[in-house]
């Protein structure tokens, strides 16, 4: 009997020395089990029009359309007119119609508007849904940077010699308040009589945005043409031009990235002929452009023209025009069909008022 007692003495000690070797590990995984972070919780919320709430991230808002990582689903869209009601515990970047941005943390206002908690405004600001137009917006590049080259010829040997070629080129570095443009082309042809064409021109303007539509200009155009006894046209001009529609300005696939400016200012216009007298006005300028891709990155529509009417002589005026369709072929390559024509109302004696050069060409366009 003593020898039982004795043993189960030895046991209980036994198991309470376990207890006590085993406590620094299981005190230890107490421990960490109670520093356990909590469950990540959803910091947004969006309530629909149809009374549904979505609990997630907000990630951006633009062209329309919400975008909010949830939890299971990844990042679901929410079109903007669909939202009731947004809420949101992490501050978010709110940009407003008028240009206006505040980053704040975000809830529910009266007659669903938005209550935004700044640390740059004492109070809460209240805004309508309807006049925010993008939330965390991607960070816009300083300088973009577009344009196109294109070449387009032909030629023929035996019974028929004839050599054609055109060189065609267009660039423009855009920032914020500034944008520069360089355009040029050159046209050749000739056959078994000699030469038939030869002509080429070149364009320089810088444009300054003083407000978001309005800006300054100031341009040189230059044009030499053998065949309209045309050593050099030049055109030195300024004036103030207007964006009528930029990138951004619609939100329908076929509208979104539609481009159009229109200028109107005085230029100085000086024609150096081979055989006639040289003439030299001031003149009017009045330009228009615009660059419609129906289907962005595959089909684009351009127009551009500009007109030199005497300020001195009525009966002095020149216009050039260019318009076209550019397709894209495979990624950056493209093929273009156009057509340009100019109208010379005072010629050099002896040649047409008119010329009228249509061109197949491929090329290459970048934008970055």
């Amino acid at each position: 009997m003593e020898l039982m007692k004795n043993r189960l003495r030895g046991r209980i000690l036994l198991f309470f020395g376990c207890l006590l070797a085993a406590q620094p590990a299981w005190s230890q995984a107490l421990m960490a089990e109670a520093k356990k972070p909590e469950e990540k919780k959803s910091s947004a919320s969006v309530t629909a029009r149809d009374g549904s709430i979505i609990n997630g991230e907000v990630v951006q808002m633009t062209a329309g359309e919400l975008k909010l990582a949830t939890r299971f689903n990844g990042d679901v869209p929410i079109k903007w007119t669909e939202i009731k009601a947004l809420k949101s515990e992490k501050p978010i970047e709110i940009h407003l119609k008028d240009g206006t941005v505040i980053a704040g943390t975000v809830e529910p206002g009266p007659d669903g508007s938005l209550k935004i908690k700044s640390a740059e405004a004492a109070e809460p600001v209240a805004i309508k849904l309807e006049s925010v137009v993008a939330i965390n917006p991607p960070a816009k590049k300083a300088i973009t940077f577009k344009g196109n080259v294109s070449f387009g010829g032909s030629a023929s040997d035996g019974n028929t010699n004839t050599k054609t070629a055109s060189l065609l080129g267009e660039f423009e570095a855009r920032s914020e308040l500034q944008r520069f443009t360089l355009r040029g082309s050159t046209n050749y042809a000739e056959n078994q009589g000699g030469i038939t064409q030869r002509n080429s021109k070149g364009s320089i303007k810088y444009d300054f945005f003083f407000f978001k539509r309005w800006y300054a200009f100031a341009s040189a155009f230059f044009e030499g043409d053998k065949f309209q006894d045309l050593n050099l046209r030049t055109a030195l001009s300024g004036g103030a031009g207007y964006q009528i529609f930029d990138r951004g300005d619609f939100k329908r696939e076929v509208f979104k990235e539609l481009q159009s400016y229109a200028e109107f200012g005085v230029a100085y216009f000086d024609e150096d002929f081979k055989s006639s007298p040289d003439q030299q006005y001031v003149s009017a300028r009045w330009s228009f452009k615009i660059d419609w891709p129906i289907l962005p990155k595959q089909v684009v529509l351009f127009h551009l023209h500009e007109g030199y009417p005497s300020l001195e002589r009525a009966e002095d005026i020149y216009i050039t025009t260019e318009q076209g369709v550019r397709f894209t072929i495979l990624k950056n390559f493209v093929a273009t069909a156009q057509v340009n024509w100019r109208w010379d109302n005072t010629p050099s004696p002896g040649f047409e008022r008119s010329d009228t050069l249509y061109l197949l060409t491929l090329g290459y366009s970048f934008e970055m």
